[in-house]
């Protein structure tokens, strides 16, 4: 059994909710190549209408990607039974499960524990989307039950949890009781109800954690351009932890509105008192943003190439050397305003003359002290292409790097987390136009 059944954090899970087996091979011919589709899942219809062995079969000569199971609902009936079901899943090939095991513990352990004995990945849920589930949303089950049925779960060593994407207050919960339980970020949500079941998949990212997919089926299935609509779900998905992370910045005073004097007006006096100011060196005060910031640094990263990180000292510096660890490449660091004591060094860290190196910095207005530091190591023998930034504040600095030959590539754009405080309420529309307004005023000077 696979550690984790799909390796990336956060993806979409088409639900192929179809009923011909050719619409199920176009569904997955025209999304499984998408980077952001996670796996499929397959339900009742297409089961019932070809059999299991043929559904799989019929997808697996398209892609490799996971296929989950869903039995609708799985984990219900009498102990005896879940071997059987498992035998046949994993006969026909399937990778994963979809259980609601409310037939009672010995049930839901039986099935568990046979599901994991024949390696397919057991995905557990306990609370359904529709609105008459609970007794509280005036249904039948317990509200206590669905704790329940994920605690003991977890004891089995299931790992991955189905939870609605539609209520969130509940998604915080499960995933708050599966944190006491396994840990942080030891564990998997999965979420269906979005779209037509008028969940938000942004909002659901917000709660749900590091790791989460949702399992999105009539949005992309009905749409009339099956590979369009599955990628701007994929965007959406993949960006709400960018959105999250924008957020928190704003929450931790990183980013504040007011008027406030900059590092340009020691030379620019007259020039216009900017309506924000941008302290990132809030963020190595705050842990769990420093995460996930360095989360967003490495997914800009990843398609680069280079040898070395360098930061622009002291802003960035935290930032680098986290990225570093986590990333196990070498960091070095520029020294702009030069040592006079000691070795004396231009460049702290080890280096050969020849590598590559991206310099890391967090914030641009110009590119006065990224070019400084890119000189230092040009001087030194070192390859400097690529400059990566967490937020541009669309003031001239992109274009000085490009002038030179060099590229920048930022998070956020100023203009992005404008949108985003704008569209949540923590920025008043006076405050939102004279921040605009301001970055008018500077494009134009």
């Amino acid at each position: 059994m696979k550690e984790r059944l799909i390796p990336r954090d956060r993806s979409i899970i088409v639900a192929c909710d179809v009923t011909e087996i050719e619409s199920l091979r176009a569904l997955v011919d025209k999304t499984c190549r998408i980077e952001g589709i996670g796996g499929y899942k397959v339900g009742v219809e297409l089961i019932i209408g070809y059999g299991l062995p043929q559904v799989v079969e019929t997808m697996k000569k398209v892609t490799d990607l996971p296929i989950i199971y869903d039995h609708q609902k799985g984990g219900f009936d009498i102990p005896e039974l879940g071997q059987k079901f498992a035998r046949v899943c994993r006969k026909s090939g399937v990778d994963a499960v979809i259980l609601f095991p409310f037939g009672g513990v010995e049930s839901e352990r039986s099935w568990i524990n046979a599901c994991q004995d024949e390696e397919l990945t057991v995905l557990v849920g306990a609370h359904m989307t529709q609105r008459d589930f609970l007794k509280s949303e005036g249904g039948f089950i317990d509200n206590s039950a669905p704790e329940k049925i994920l605690t003991i779960a977890a004891r089995e060593g299931v790992r991955d949890f189905v939870v609605p994407g539609n209520k969130v207050e509940y998604i915080k919960g499960y995933r708050n009781l599966l944190v006491k339980i396994l840990g942080k970020e030891a564990f998997t949500l999965y979420a269906p109800g979005f779209i037509t079941q008028e969940g938000k998949i942004s909002e659901a990212g917000m709660v749900a954690g590091k790791r989460w997919h949702a399992i999105v089926g009539r949005a992309i299935y009905k749409a009339g351009n099956i590979e369009e609509a599955a990628k701007t779900l994929v965007s959406e998905i993949l960006n709400e932890g960018k959105e999250k992370l924008a957020l928190r910045l704003f929450d931790i005073g990183a980013i504040k509105f007011g008027s406030f004097k900059l590092k340009l007006h020691e030379e620019k006096s007259e020039a216009p008192l900017s309506p924000f100011y941008i302290d990132l060196r809030t963020i190595r005060s705050f842990p769990q943003v420093m995460d996930e910031t360095v989360e967003a640094y490495k997914g800009l990263l990843k398609d680069l190439e280079f040898d070395l990180l360098a930061d622009v000292p002291t802003a960035a510096t935290p930032i680098v050397s986290n990225l570093a660890s986590q990333l196990n490449i070498p960091m070095i660091s520029p020294r702009i305003n030069r040592k006079t004591h000691g070795s004396g060094a231009k460049i702290e860290g080890v280096f050969k003359e020849g590598q590559r190196v991206v310099l890391v910095n967090d914030l641009i207005t110009t590119a006065d002290s990224k070019l400084k530091a890119i000189e230092i190591l040009e001087e030194r023998g070192l390859k400097i292409q690529d400059v990566v930034v967490l937020v541009d504040r669309e003031q001239g600095g992109k274009e000085q790097l490009e002038k030179r030959g060099y590229r920048l590539w930022s998070i956020f754009e100023i203009s992005d987390l404008l949108e985003i405080y704008h569209k949540s309420g923590r920025l008043e529309e006076r405050q939102f136009q004279d921040a605009i307004n301001y970055l008018i005023q500077s494009d134009r000077a």
